[in-house]
C-alpha cells in the first residue's frame, strides 16, 4: 500500500508557497504552509503512536530534513569548529535511512546531542546563531524517529514551545527569526532566499 503513495509537492504548489513568502514583509514561510508541504509527501503514520512508520512519505520528509541541515552545516563549522555534533547527527541520519542503525541508537544519540548543543553556547551573536544548526540537527533526528507533527494549525511560530528543524535552519541561515528583535531578527532577504530554496528542494525530493 505504501508504494502507491504519490508525492504532491507540485510546481503549482511551489509557486504558491513562494508567492506567500514574497507577499510577507518578513519573508517567512509560516508553519501552516510548512505543515501542508510536509503532508504533501504523504500521510504521517506511526506504528505505536510515537514511532514513525518507514513509508516513502516519511523517507522523503527525512531526506528534506537532512538536506536542510547540510545546507546550514557551514554556519556551525565556522563558528563552533571544536564540536562535531552536527556532522555526527547528519551521519547518523543517513545511516538511519539506509537501515544501518536502529531507533534505540538514534534516540540515545539525540539525548547526548541535545546536551552537547546546550554546552556549545557561545557569547557572540554569531556563535549563538550557529547553535541553531545544532538544534536543527537534533530536530532532524527526532523527525526520523517520530515523523513531523501536523496537528492543529498554528500561524505564529513564536508561540510554539517546540520548533521544528526547518525553523532552526532558517534562523541559522538568516541570522535569527522574524519574530525576534534587533541583533537576533532575521534578514528578510536571507530568509526569503532560504525558504525559496527549501520549497524547491521539497519539490525535487518529491519527484
Amino acid at each position: 500500500m505504501h508504494d502507491c503513495i504519490v508525492s504532491m509537492v507540485t510546481s503549482a504548489a511551489v509557486r504558491r508557497y513562494k508567492a506567500s513568502i514574497r507577499d510577507r514583509e518578513d519573508s517567512h514561510f509560516v508553519l501552516p504552509l510548512r505543515k501542508e508541504l510536509w503532508q504533501s509527501f504523504g500521510p504521517v503514520e506511526r506504528a505505536d503512536g510515537t514511532r514513525a512508520e518507514r513509508t516513502p512519505a516519511h523517507t522523503k520528509r527525512v531526506r528534506l530534513a537532512i538536506t536542510t541541515c547540510q545546507k546550514v552545516l557551514p554556519v556551525w563549522e565556522r563558528q563552533i569548529p571544536q564540536s562535531d555534533i552536527a556532522q555526527r547527527a547528519l551521519q547518523l541520519a543517513e545511516q538511519f535511512l539506509t537501515g544501518e542503525t536502529d531507533d534505540k541508537t538514534v534516540r540515545e544519540a539525540v539525548n547526548r546531542f541535545v546536551t552537547g548543543v546546550e554546552n556549545t553556547a557561545g557569547t557572540t551573536t554569531a556563535e549563538l546563531n550557529a547553535q541553531l544548526v545544532g538544534w536543527a540537527c537534533c530536530k532532524m533526528l527526532s523527525l526520523a524517529l517520530s515523523d513531523c507533527y501536523v496537528g492543529e494549525k498554528t500561524v505564529h511560530d513564536a508561540a510554539l514551545d517546540d520548533w521544528d528543524y526547518s525553523l532552526y535552519a532558517a534562523g541559522a541561515h538568516a541570522g535569527g527569526f522574524p519574530f525576534n528583535e534587533r541583533a537576533f531578527q532575521s534578514d528578510p532577504v536571507r530568509l526569503q532566499e532560504f525558504w525559496f530554496w527549501y520549497v524547491e528542494q521539497a519539490h525535487r525530493i518529491a519527484e
